[in-house]
């Protein structure tokens, strides 16, 4: 190092003397020892390997560097920090100087606040503890523990104390823009990137050397404002460092897929980039981010390490500081050189590190090599602002590459492209970019338009005798015409009804359901926001290639929550169910006969759950709910003594018995407490009363067909079928684990008609899913583990019960949920976990990766799935507008994979929104359905998944 020493601290102490170092493998990787989590209970000790860490050594600078931390905030009375936490010199919070350190933003006018508190009664005896409080109002004080953790790694002290960071006298700026209380994308009326935006402007105006931001948004929150922040940031060359994300993805992610900001992904002590982490070339660089040693919020509890101060944590949001302190670093060091300078290198000086699917741009940062380095690599090709490539309907696409020349180089750059795929052709394997150029369009063609939508190429660039090598996944979209697609037009004169337009372009088109099934028929309703008296409710349902209207009116205070198309009085008769919530949460339910007229007498049409009146249920969910469209509830017949014989619902909620069918003796503890049971719904008069049909007497007859030991606890687990005149039940009866599982037909007046046991290998049943395969025949689903399960397709006529075991192959990737089965030539289904979307079948088992986001603390959010038909065969639709705006595909079935066709991926038209995809009559696909402002009028497009 040949760098002045003006920081005399670095004289005193050895990194050595810190009593965590030896742990801290990312700064020096000695081959520690970790505990490697195996399966859900076993570990087993794995050796790192030498070398695989930063290249560090604490480094000599001429000043201290500033960092600013965009997180939840910092222990700013923790040691490790100690005469190194900026200070606001403009703030102006009088009798608490803490206040001053780095900036909350989550607080308006936090002067004000203190005060108030500070002047509050009382506290002229109590001063020490209304300070205390005013503190932990206004402050930067970290609450989880994340803002502290990231802070450490990049600047804890070297004072033979716990950990050292990697630039141990860095100044920290904490920008406090989280907290325990922001538990969505929006806080007090304002969109959260906007909080980040502040921060960064305030970084920027306060010429920090460089920021750290571990955090990741999807793109339906991100605002203008955000934008120019990041931009701000670039014109005023201060490196902007961000998080990769935690989802062992490949796919976009907001800031990281940003060209103006530098993106990390981790790799643990063995040179991996982790199971967890993000990749692929959106991610610039990599660094340690698996059992991350630093440190904690004292007054917070230590959970892994169990020692105060200090605590072990993974992710990318860990292995972004290290590349903060780095770029902090060259800064310090390079004050006038620009940040792209900085990044090529950084990028001379790395490591590639990749596998058969993991890779970033650039690879593991070496911090001494890049420190000790003062030139970088002669350009930077731009891989982030590649689009989505568009394909046409003559299969051609055009593929953008963009070169900064760093150098002003005098030479020709040789660029070779080689497809992963036989799918895509790349025209031009080599193409010769001359001098002076710095950009060019690759030309290629798919092979049809099945062909997946990611689309793997590797880029050679090379000038002279240097060669540079990158991965790229590209992500294809369909360019159709929407002029050549069959529409319907929208009787609306006024577009603010059915469909809003703007930055989100959204529909308010709602679908309608059915009682049984899905509906097959484009039927929707929408609420009229012009209606200031009522609450108006307007229905479409399409006939005969139009869409005729009916509007609908209830009180101003009832929100409709659904509607819902059955045959509800028995006449074979259309009819409709609407639901609604007031303000007092008591649900209502109104029948109309086909014509929308009233469908019972007086006010038997209006039946009422009266929230306030009934402890049985809660009140606050609606009484009749759906998972991916499909009913979670059944009907059986009553006999309604005004209204004769009718339909009522039965519903699984939980809850308790009602007093009628509470039993005397005084040790049945089923009538104890809130527990899962199954309600019939019966109108008295026009007053929903709940009644559990798992009566004292309905027991009793299985007690004695059976011989149940009282001792036995008895359960419905599932309604496999109702045919209104019977119910089907799957239930069973035993002690813990050992049960013994059967099936059960009662009539409607819930007398016991045939009971069979019909399996006992199905031990500790989780999760239960009547799919409704056909009337007779129901799947169900043991979750034995998180990441182990077994189907059983139950066939009521011949009792018979087929098996079958999936699972994700691996422990640290759970299964999530169910998204649809179908039998048709042989039995398919896909399941979601963690990291990907499962088929699985009697022939093949295959995965695909699904988008879900989890980088923003304490949010999750991910891209829709639901169940539809492609080319005829069960596929999963995927709605990613809430991670990239306006991108819908879907997944289907091919003879030895399943894949992502492009003619499925598509990018929303303007002045359209996405409707949710149906099978139309008896059609054998499903259908993309968008509504769409055309020529100053609202139509309904329709775009089948035929090919």
């Amino acid at each position: 190092m040949k760098y002045v020493v003006l920081l005399l601290p670095f004289l005193m102490f050895s990194q050595d003397q810190n009593i965590f170092y030896k742990d801290q493998w990312g700064l020096k990787n000695t081959s520690q020892i970790q505990m490697i989590r195996t399966s859900e209970l076993n570990q087993k000790k794995v050796a790192g390997i030498k070398g695989m860490d930063i290249n560090w050594s604490i480094p000599t600078l001429t000043r201290q560097p500033v960092i600013a931390v965009i997180d939840r905030g910092l222990d700013f009375d923790h040691p490790e920090f100690k005469g190194r936490v900026w200070r606001d010199p403009d703030c102006k919070i009088k009798d608490l100087p803490k206040a001053c350190f780095g900036k909350n933003f989550l607080v308006a006018r936090p002067e004000k606040v203190a005060e108030k508190i500070l002047a509050a009664k009382g506290c002229e005896d109590a001063k020490e503890f209304c300070e205390s409080q005013a503190l932990n109002s206004v402050s930067v004080l970290d609450d989880s523990g994340h803002g502290t953790h990231i802070s450490g790694i990049i600047a804890a002290a070297n004072d033979n104390q716990g950990v050292v960071g990697v630039l141990p006298e860095a100044v920290i700026m904490p920008l406090k823009v989280l907290s325990n209380e922001t538990k969505s994308f929006r806080y007090k009326s304002k969109n959260m990137s906007d909080y980040f935006a502040r921060a960064i402007e305030f970084a920027v105006d306060h010429k920090v050397d460089a920021i750290n931001m571990s955090v990741g948004f999807p793109d339906l929150v991100l605002t203008k404002r955000f934008k120019n922040a990041l931009k701000k940031a670039e014109e005023a060359n201060i490196p902007l460092i961000v998080a990769a994300g935690n989802n062992n993805k490949d796919f976009t992610v907001y800031p990281c897929s940003f060209s103006n900001v530098i993106c990390v992904g981790a790799i643990n002590h063995i040179g991996e980039i982790s199971e967890f982490s993000n990749f692929g070339h959106k991610v610039d660089f990599l660094a340690p981010g698996d059992h991350i040693i630093s440190t904690y919020p004292r007054y917070l509890e230590s959970e892994k390490m169990r020692v105060n101060g200090y605590e072990v944590m993974k992710g990318s949001s860990m292995a972004a500081p290290y590349v903060t302190a780095l770029f902090a670093a060259l800064k310090s060091k390079n004050p006038n050189k620009f940040t792209a300078d900085l990044i090529s290198i950084v990028a001379k000086n790395s490591k590639k590190i990749s596998d058969d699917r993991k890779f970033s741009t650039y690879g593991l940062i070496d911090f001494n090599k890049s420190l000790d380095s003062n030139t970088g690599q002669d350009f930077l090709v731009n891989l982030k602002d590649i689009p989505k490539i568009k394909v046409g309907s003559d299969l051609k696409l055009k593929l953008p590459i963009e070169i900064t020349n760093l150098k002003n180089f005098n030479k020709d750059i040789v660029i070779k492209i080689e497809s992963k795929s036989s799918e895509l052709d790349i025209e031009s394997k080599e193409i010769t970019l001359g001098v002076g150029k710095n950009s060019l369009e690759l030309l290629g063609k798919v092979e049809n338009l099945s062909v997946d939508m990611i689309q793997k190429l590797k880029l050679s660039i090379q000038i002279g005798s240097n060669t540079y090598k990158y991965n790229l996944n590209l992500v294809l979209v369909y360019d159709f015409d929407l002029n050549l697609l069959e529409r319907f037009k929208l009787p609306e004169d006024d577009l603010r009804l059915v469909h809003k337009l703007g930055t989100r372009k959204t529909s308010f088109l709602q679908y309608i359901h059915h009682y049984q099934s899905r509906l097959n028929n484009l039927e929707y309703f929408y609420s009229n926001p012009l209606n200031r008296k009522n609450s108006e409710v307007r229905v479409l349902i399409a006939s005969e290639g139009k869409f005729k209207k009916h509007a609908l009116f209830f009180p101003k205070n009832e929100e409709v929550q659904y509607i819902i198309k059955g045959d509800y009085n028995l006449d074979s008769k259309n009819d409709y169910l609407i639901l609604t919530l007031d303000n007092s949460y008591n649900q209502h339910f109104y029948f109309y006969a086909e014509n929308f007229r009233k469908l019972y007498e007086g006010d038997l049409y209006r039946w009422t759950y009266q929230a306030k009146s009934s402890v049985v249920l809660d009140n606050k969910k609606p009484l009749l709910n759906f998972e991916k469209r499909l009913p979670k509830f059944n009907w059986i017949k009553h006999n309604h003594e005004v209204l004769g014989e009718i339909l009522i619902p039965i519903i699984k909620r939980d809850g308790r018995r009602p007093k009628l069918d509470t039993s005397d003796d005084l040790l049945d503890i089923d009538d104890i407490g809130i527990r899962t049971r199954f309600f019939k719904l019966i109108p008295d008069e026009n007053i929903i009363s709940p009644r559990v049909f798992d009566s004292p007497e309905f027991k009793d007859q299985l007690v004695q067909k059976f011989n149940i030991p009282s001792s036995d606890d008895i359960k419905i687990h599932q309604i496999i079928n109702s045919s209104f005149d019977e119910l089907n039940l799957l239930m069973s009866y035993g002690q813990g684990l050992s049960l013994t599982y059967f099936t059960s037909k009662f009539e409607r007046t819930f007398n016991l008609v045939s009971a069979k046991p019909v399996f006992n290998s199905l031990l500790n049943l989780a999760t239960f899913i009547n799919f409704g395969l056909v009337d007779d025949q129901s799947l169900l689903f043991q979750l034995s583990d998180k990441s182990l399960g077994k189907l059983a397709l139950l066939d009521l006529k011949s009792q018979s019960l087929k098996e079958s075991n999936i699972s994700t192959n691996n422990w640290k990737d759970p299964f999530f949920g169910f998204i649809g089965a179908d039998q048709n030539e042989q039995f398919v289904s896909f399941f979601e976990s963690r990291y990907w979307i499962h088929f699985f079948s009697e022939k093949l088992n295959d995965k695909v990766e699904i988008n879900r986001e989890s980088s923003f603390p304490g949010i999750d959010f991910s891209e829709g799935l639901e169940p539809i038909y492609v080319n005829g065969l069960l596929g999963v639709f995927i709605n990613s507008t809430l991670i990239y705006g306006n991108h819908l595909y879907s997944i289907s079935q091919k003879e030895s994979a399943i894949s992502r066709p492009l003619f499925t991926s598509l990018e929303i038209p303007k002045n359209c929104a996405y409707v949710l995809p149906e099978i139309i009559e008896n059609e054998k696909s499903s259908t993309y359905l968008f509504n769409c402002k055309i020529n100053d009028h609202a139509f309904l497009v329709k775009y089948p998944l035929n090919y």
